[in-house]
């Protein structure tokens, strides 16, 4: 009696047990499950937290790049604003450029007017010339006609004045000697003179002293 007692009792702690078994075999599983759930937990965080590490470093080597972008451009936006500078600077100068040459191109079109008009005055200045020219040839003719006329009587006055120059030839010599003649004219009567004056003092000499022996 005591062993089926004991063997009732066996069985009833082997049934206990066997739940307990299975009580916790299903804790176990339900652990397992709940690590497992808990690990795809942490390897999801952990995932994750890699994931925001890099897209932490994606965003810190994005903002470095962006920065880096910044910074050039910047100083592209700098070398904008000096090549703006620059271009503004040429295309004033260009300004003044088209400006001085418009003027220019004004003052050349007025130039080119005013040369019209000279070169119309000038056109009808030297058919006034042409004419006057033809005037002044038919008056040459005319007077070449005189001047061959004039060279005519020219040569025949150059004979008749040659022919005088002799006959003057003549006469200068002729008054060359009546020169001479007079000279020695002169002469003589400066001699005769002389003399005659000596002989009047000496008569008057004579006569003083004839008239103080006849008051003696």
């Amino acid at each position: 009696g005591d062993f089926r007692l004991q063997s009732s009792e066996w069985a009833q702690t082997k049934i206990r047990l066997d739940k307990d078994v299975a009580m916790l075999r299903q804790e176990n599983n339900s652990l397992q499950t709940q690590t497992r759930m808990l690990q795809s937990l942490v390897d999801d965080r952990d995932l994750t937290i890699k994931d925001e590490r890099d897209e932490k470093s994606r965003l810190k080597r994005d903002l470095a790049t962006v920065s880096h972008a910044l910074e050039e451009a910047e100083v592209e936006q700098n070398e904008i604003r000096s090549e703006k500078g620059m271009l503004m600077t040429r295309l004033e100068k260009e300004e003044r450029h088209r400006k001085d040459v418009e003027e220019e191109l004004r003052v050349t079109w007025q130039q080119l007017g005013d040369l019209k008009l000279r070169h119309h005055a000038d056109d009808i200045e030297l058919k006034k010339l042409r004419k006057h020219f033809k005037e002044l040839n038919e008056r040459f003719r005319q007077q070449e006609k005189s001047y061959q006329l004039l060279d005519s009587a020219q040569r025949n006055l150059l004979a008749k004045f040659q022919h005088t120059q002799q006959a003057h030839a003549v006469l200068l010599e002729q008054l060359d000697r009546e020169q001479a003649l007079r000279k020695e004219l002169q002469s003589d009567k400066d001699v005769l003179e002389r003399k005659l004056r000596v002989m009047t003092a000496e008569h008057a000499a004579s006569s003083q002293g004839l008239l103080q022996c006849r008051l003696e």
